[in-house]
C-alpha cells in the first residue's frame, strides 16, 4: 500500500503540475527543434511545453520516494518486470538452465518515462541509434521501456527464427490499441492489420486472394509500368534549374498511392497529373500525419490521453481526413459495382474491391475498411523503399551502370515490361534488398506468443511483447561483412551465404503467416519503377549525401532527397 501510495502521489503531483496555468514544459526527451509548435493547429497540447529540467526534478523526487519506501526498489523500473516474472511451469519450454525473466539485461528505467532520457541526444526520431548502442552495451537480448512501449528486444537470428517457429496458426503482434480506438471513435471497421485470431485469418484470406497470388500480381506489371512512366515524367517536370527534383518525396508518395489504387480500384486516379485532385494530397498528408501522431502517442505517458493532451487527437483528425478523401474513390467504385451487380465478373477476373463485394461473407463496412487500409498502407512503405534505393545507388555510379546493363539486356527494343522480364533481373532485386537491409522501412517487427519461451537462455513469459530489431541485425558483422557498405552483390548467387538462420537477419516484410499481405504487390511496384528509371536515365546523383533515417513509425529520410537525374 505504501509503494502504491508513493506511485499515486507522484502521478497526482505530475498531473497537477501539467494542468497548472503557470506550467510551461514538454515531456518529450528529444531536442525542441523536433517539436510541433505550441501554436500549431496540428497539436492538441498547445498549453503544455514541458522542460526536461522540470521532468527530471519530478522523476528524481519520485525515485527518492520509492527508494525510501522499500529497499527492494533499488532497481527502478524492474518492479513491473519482476511482477510478470513469477510464472508457472505450465507451457514453459523445457530448459532447466534458463534464467528468469527478471535477469534479462535492461537499462536504467525511471517510473512512467522508462529510459526516455537516453534519447535526449539522438531524439526519438533517431531512436534506432540508441537501439544500436543498447545492443553493444547489453547484448542481443534486453528489456526496455519507453513510456507506454515496453518489451524484449531481440537481434539474434536464432532467437528470431525461434519466435517465428513458435508463433502458431494465428500470430499476434503488438496491439495498436490507439488504432482500434480511433476506428471506433470515427465509426470505421478495422482491417487485417489490427485483427487477431480467427477474425484476422478470415480477413487475411480474403485479401491474399488478390494480393499474394503470383498470377494476380503478374497481371499488375503492365499497369505499374505505365504508372512508372508517369513518375519519370513528373521527375523531369519538377526538376529545378540545378537539375535537382523539387518535392521528390511527395512525387514518390503520389506514385505509390497511384500504384496501389490501380490494384484496389482497377483504375487510374490521376495522382501523378500536373494538377491532381485535391483528394490526392489530402489523403497523402492524412496518412503521413496518421503515422507521425501514432508514433508520438506510443511514446507519451498513458495519462496524456485521459487529460486530453498529447497527440492522440491528431490520430483521429488524420484518420477522418483519410476517410473523407478515400471515400471519394471508394464510393465511386461501389456505385460502379452496384450498377453492374447482375453481371459481376468471376472472382478470378475481378479487381480487389469488386472481389470483396462479391463475397457474401464480407460486409460493405468491411470492404471499405479493407480498401482504406490497403490504400493507407501502400503510401509510406513502397515510396520510402524506392527512395532509399535511389539514394543508396546515387553514390555508386558503377552499380547504376551494372543495373542499367542488366535491364537493357533483358528488355529489347521498345517492348513492354512483363513479370517474365523481372524474373531475369537478379541484380535489380539485389539492389532493392540491400537498401532494405540498410534502411528497413519497418525497422522493428513485433510478436506476442501464447506460451512461454526460452530465448538466449532466458525464460520469457507468454504475452510479452517481443520486438525483433531488424535494423540492428542488418548492421551486425556476424551476419554481414562490411555491414555499413551498400553491396547488392551479397544477395546474388555465389555471394554471402543467405541460407539457414542467417536469412532471418533481414526480413523487411516480416515472415510467416503474418508477413506483409501486400508484399508481392509492393515488390512488383518497386522493381518495375527502378527498372524503368534505370532504363530511362543515364544515371543520377545525390546533392546531399548526409541524409539519415528518421522514424515516424516507419523509417524514412529525415529530409527530402536532393537527387539529380541525368538524361
Amino acid at each position: 500500500r505504501r509503494r502504491s501510495h508513493a506511485r499515486n502521489s507522484f502521478r497526482l503531483r505530475l498531473a497537477d503540475y501539467l494542468l497548472h496555468p503557470s506550467t510551461s514544459f514538454c515531456l518529450c526527451p528529444f531536442p525542441t527543434s523536433h517539436l510541433v509548435s505550441p501554436t500549431s493547429t496540428r497539436s492538441r497540447c498547445s498549453r503544455v511545453h514541458l522542460s526536461l529540467t522540470a521532468l527530471t526534478m519530478l522523476a528524481r523526487r519520485a525515485t527518492a520516494t520509492a527508494l525510501r519506501v522499500s529497499s527492494r526498489a533499488r532497481v527502478i523500473g524492474a518492479r513491473s518486470i519482476a511482477a510478470t516474472a513469477d510464472i508457472g511451469q505450465a507451457g514453459v519450454e523445457a530448459d532447466g538452465d534458463a534464467k528468469p525473466f527478471s535477469a534479462i539485461p535492461k537499462p536504467f528505467l525511471l517510473p512512467i518515462v522508462g529510459s526516455a532520457f537516453d534519447f535526449r541526444t539522438a531524439g526519438l526520431d533517431k531512436g534506432y541509434k540508441v537501439q544500436l548502442e543498447r545492443k553493444k552495451e547489453l547484448g542481443h537480448i534486453y528489456f526496455d521501456k519507453l513510456f507506454t512501449l515496453e518489451g524484449v528486444y531481440l537481434s539474434n537470428v536464432e532467437d528470431v527464427q525461434k519466435v517465428f517457429s513458435h508463433e502458431g496458426r494465428n500470430p499476434r503482434r503488438f496491439p495498436f490499441q490507439i488504432w482500434k480506438d480511433t476506428r471506433a471513435e470515427v465509426g470505421s471497421v478495422g482491417g487485417v492489420f489490427n485483427l487477431d485470431g480467427d477474425d484476422w485469418r478470415d480477413a487475411r484470406r480474403n485479401l491474399a486472394a488478390k494480393m499474394l497470388k503470383p498470377k494476380e500480381v503478374r497481371a499488375y506489371v503492365p499497369r505499374f509500368e505505365a504508372i512508372a512512366a508517369d513518375l519519370i515524367a513528373a521527375l523531369e517536370r519538377n526538376a529545378g534549374e540545378d537539375g535537382v527534383v523539387k518535392g521528390i518525396d511527395n512525387l514518390h508518395f503520389r506514385w505509390s498511392l497511384e500504384s496501389i489504387a490501380s490494384v484496389v480500384f482497377d483504375t487510374r486516379i490521376g495522382c501523378l497529373e500536373a494538377q491532381p485532385r485535391q483528394e490526392v494530397d489530402e489523403f497523402i498528408t492524412g496518412v503521413l500525419d496518421f503515422f507521425s501522431n501514432s508514433f508520438k502517442t506510443l511514446l507519451e505517458p498513458a495519462f496524456f490521453r485521459q487529460l486530453g493532451i498529447g497527440h492522440y487527437g491528431g490520430i483521429v483528425d488524420a484518420f477522418r481526413r483519410i476517410q473523407k478523401a478515400g471515400y471519394y474513390y471508394i464510393d465511386k467504385k461501389l456505385e460502379e459495382v452496384q450498377a453492374m451487380h447482375a453481371s459481376l465478373p468471376a472472382e478470378s477476373e475481378a479487381d480487389f474491391v469488386t472481389y470483396l463485394i462479391s463475397r457474401k461473407d464480407v460486409s460493405k463496412e468491411e470492404v471499405v475498411g479493407s480498401a482504406l487500409e490497403m490504400l493507407a498502407g501502400g503510401v509510406d512503405t513502397t515510396s520510402n523503399t524506392l527512395m532509399w534505393t535511389l539514394y543508396a545507388l546515387a553514390d555508386h555510379p558503377e552499380k547504376q551502370a551494372r543495373l542499367k546493363e542488366e535491364v537493357e539486356g533483358v528488355m529489347k527494343g521498345g517492348e513492354g515490361m512483363t513479370a517474365a522480364h523481372l524474373q531475369n533481373m537478379p541484380y535489380l532485386k539485389a539492389c532493392i534488398k540491400e537498401s532494405q537491409r540498410l534502411y528497413p522501412v519497418a525497422n522493428i517487427n513485433s510478436r506476442r506468443l501464447d506460451h512461454d519461451i526460452v530465448l538466449s537462455g532466458y525464460t520469457v513469459p507468454k504475452g510479452t511483447t517481443l520486438l525483433l530489431d531488424t535494423m540492428s541485425m542488418g548492421y551486425d558483422e556476424r551476419y554481414f561483412t562490411d555491414p555499413t557498405q551498400y553491396k547488392p552483390e551479397r544477395w546474388l548467387e555465389g555471394g554471402e551465404k543467405r541460407a539457414g538462420p542467417v536469412a532471418f537477419a533481414s526480413l523487411p516484410f516480416g515472415f510467416g503467416p503474418r508477413m506483409c499481405v501486400g508484399r508481392r504487390v509492393a515488390e512488383a511496384e518497386i522493381q518495375v519503377a527502378l527498372a524503368k528509371i534505370s532504363r530511362h536515365f543515364s544515371g543520377w546523383e545525390s546533392k546531399d549525401s548526409t541524409i539519415e533515417p528518421a522514424v515516424t513509425l516507419l523509417l524514412g529520410p529525415e529530409r527530402p532527397l536532393q537527387l539529380k537525374f541525368n538524361k
